[in-house]
């Protein structure tokens, strides 16, 4: 197998189609079972209503003395295989978490700020990209919110991209699925970041970047104030 790029950033500027009615293979209640098995009960599942290309909807584990925070995973993006590069064919099926403190509001009415909404609009987005524009997502992988220059997500916060990488406060047995059919589906935990993070990335790689997380106590929950782990590299303190 040839190895990944972790240093690879995913732009897309146009949509290349219109709408497309849901296919492929349904993984939902594997899905559920894995996660009932080595994340927690899911205590809400936000349903989607009206889907393009999949069906993505949205698993709650709730917080608990164990893991005192939200867990939102998807499950709908493995229904369809990505667009992975020739010989990485096993890499094809893949879901999305995301980890918010105990406090974020999770009431589909407070979702009507996009300050509260974010987290959740980009687990669904990411989740449909790669079929809408025929690509792949993977280890290290990072996305800008916005071209060139970055928008931050919401006005009370200076994130403005995501990085994929593993599920690190789960169990390694929750990192892979094999489902009936025999796919293996990869999970992979949303990192939101600053630009100045996004830009080490790219030049010394993911493994690089979240060993300066480890040096700053940065965790897989996310922290809209949190600090950015890379302005010192830049000469900006």
């Amino acid at each position: 197998m040839t190895t990944p790029n972790p240093s690879r950033i995913v732009r897309h500027d146009a949509r290349p189609e219109g709408w497309v009615p849901p296919q492929g293979d349904d993984h939902m209640q594997q899905i559920s079972d894995h996660i009932e098995r080595h994340v927690g009960p899911i205590a809400m599942v936000f349903h989607e209503l009206v889907s393009d290309h999949v069906h993505v909807d949205v698993h709650h584990v709730a917080p608990t003395a164990e893991r005192p925070w939200h867990t939102l995973i998807t499950s709908g993006m493995s229904d369809l295989p990505m667009q992975a590069p020739e010989g990485m064919e096993e890499c094809r099926h893949a879901e999305l978490l995301i980890e918010l403190p105990a406090d974020w509001p999770l009431n589909q009415a407070d979702w009507r700020d996009e300050r509260n909404y974010w987290p959740i609009r980009w687990l669904k987005m990411l989740a449909r990209m790669p079929h809408e524009y025929r690509t792949w997502l993977w280890y290290g992988h990072t996305i800008p919110n916005g071209g060139e220059t970055p928008e931050p997500f919401a006005d009370d916060t200076r994130l403005c991209g995501m990085m994929l990488t593993f599920p690190y406060s789960l169990p390694v047995e929750f990192f892979r699925l094999t489902v009936k059919d025999g796919q293996t589906i990869h999970f992979w935990s949303l990192w939101p970041l600053h630009r100045e993070e996004m830009d080490y990335k790219v030049k010394n790689g993911a493994e690089a970047l979240e060993e300066r997380f480890t040096k700053w106590n940065v965790g897989p929950v996310v922290d809209r104030a949190r600090p950015n782990v890379c302005r010192r590299w830049l000469g900006l303190f």
